[in-house]
């Protein structure tokens, strides 16, 4: 139960429902069992009449046998299905690759996990990935992507566009291959290499452009700085406008990344990105696509202070009230992107929930199909679950392929690691938790701990308070 806008509401596990909850029967459901059995606890007694509270008993019975409803079973937990069992997703289906073409990066940004010597995590390093590898790792990938229509091959780093002729060599594979005319390719870049020859690649091969970019001037030269300590902003707006010079119409293959840690201003940003001062030099009246991405500080010194973090947090709840207001009004197009992408998210995953019955099994986690749903291939040519997971998981590599027993291991170890908190927990069909998470706390043989937990769940609480507001809308 949670309450919301001055009402009692149910999340009901079983079912995925949502329903408001008369006040007598938010206070007979915890004493239900006692109820039943006659046993009526004496606050309820004082509060309500014998025949309201018995009637709202029959009415709790009622819901669980014909509704499913409010219903105490608890499903046995298993890990997933092992990949022997899923043989023709990994034959067939492979959805997303990406592949790690250089350690290096020219920009040393403040926040950067790669920068903060983690342990879980590389650092930065020289390593670069050869030829012989991409386009192994391209082919593996090719060959098993049949089923999808248009898979994505993603360029990272490091800093992708320090490797600008392992990207063209990799795209023109791409292109002559049949499972590759229609696919997506994706540079993800820091953006302050946009010059002439990288242009050119970008729209001969009508490739996606994901650019880091923090906000206005002194919010982005605040953290992302070069090798030699410099502001990044000038260089990357310089090259926007190069860019749409050349073809205004590639705004609709741009994304941005926008990193946020305390101190800083969520409603300036947000003016600076609906207002994009590279589109409106340009006459595009769309705004961009965006991402927004709370810095990951874990284990860093931050220059911040704790009323830095709390101000980030009062922010937060001041972005989810003004897109409330904006959808109560009729009027989410006046929405900026900031507030739409930290907001919109949470809701859509809950929109989207299944309303099957919870069945008589069940695996933890928020975790995706390892090596199908994305496949990472490092410099050196291993695989891992996805860019996110650090050093410590690995499935296989471009030589031996994927290492099915390195999957089934991982997840055997994943739902080990988080078994024990989920039988219980009401989110168990809502959890974000996946190998990403469970990598930072040190993947196999760790344990995911209790605070993670707590701030996934009033995450999903306060999407589900927000959600059943809009909800109630007319």
């Amino acid at each position: 139960m949670f309450h919301a806008a001055g009402e009692t509401y149910l999340y009901d596990v079983s079912c995925q429902e949502l329903i408001v909850l008369e006040p007598i029967l938010a206070e007979v459901l915890p004493c239900f069992v006692e109820c039943r059995d006659g046993n009526i606890p004496i606050h309820l007694q004082s509060r309500y009449k014998l025949p309201d509270i018995q009637k709202t008993v029959q009415g709790i019975e009622k819901g669980c046998r014909e509704e499913g409803l409010f219903l105490a079973t608890r499903p046995r937990l298993i890990p997933a299905t092992a990949p022997s069992e899923l043989a023709g997703q990994y034959a067939t289906q492979l959805q997303h690759l990406v592949l790690t073409l250089t350690e290096s990066c020219n920009l040393r940004c403040r926040y950067c996990v790669y920068g903060a010597d983690l342990g879980w995590v590389r650092s930065h390093g020289n390593q670069a990935m050869s030829l012989q590898t991409a386009l192994q790792a391209t082919h593996y990938f090719l060959e098993r992507c049949t089923t999808k229509e248009a898979p994505t091959i993603s360029f990272y780093g490091g800093e992708s566009l320090l490797q600008i002729d392992l990207i063209r060599a990799v795209a023109e594979e791409v292109r002559n291959h049949p499972n590759g005319q229609n696919a997506h390719l994706v540079i993800d870049t820091n953006g302050v290499l946009l010059e002439d020859a990288i242009i050119d690649l970008v729209l001969d091969h009508k490739m996606n452009l994901q650019i880091s970019l923090d906000g206005p001037k002194p919010v982005h030269d605040r953290q992302r700085l070069d090798a030699q300590g410099q502001g990044t902003f000038d260089r990357i707006m310089t090259g926007l406008d190069k860019l749409l010079d050349r073809d205004p119409l590639m705004h609709q293959r741009l994304s941005f990344i926008c990193t946020v840690a305390p101190p800083v201003d969520l409603m300036e940003v947000d003016s600076f990105f609906a207002e994009f001062p590279p589109y409106v030099r340009h006459g595009l009246k769309a705004m961009p696509e965006l991402r927004v991405n709370l810095a990951n500080l874990k284990g860093q010194e931050w220059p911040a202070t704790a009323a830095d973090f709390t101000d980030l947090g009062e922010q937060m709840a001041q972005l989810r009230e003004i897109y409330f207001q904006a959808i109560a009004q009729g009027k989410r197009e006046n929405l900026g992107p900031v507030v739409k992408s930290l907001v919109e998210p949470g809701l859509i995953r809950l929109h989207h929930r299944s309303r099957a019955p919870l069945g008589e099994t069940y695996t933890p986690g928020g975790n995706c199909r390892p090596g199908v749903r994305k496949l990472h291939v490092t410099v050196d040519g291993h695989f891992q679950p996805c860019e996110r997971t650090g050093d410590s998981l690995q499935l296989g590599s471009i030589d031996s392929g994927l290492d099915t027993r390195a999957v089934e291991k991982m997840q055997e170890d994943f739902f080990a690691a988080v078994k024990s908190n989920c039988a219980d927990c009401w989110a168990l069909r809502l959890c974000r938790v996946c190998y990403a998470g469970w990598s930072e706390q040190g993947g196999y043989g760790s344990t995911v701990p209790e605070s993670v937990c707590q701030v996934v769940r009033r995450g999903i609480e306060e999407d589900l308070q927000l959600l059943v507001r809009i909800l109630e809308l007319p």
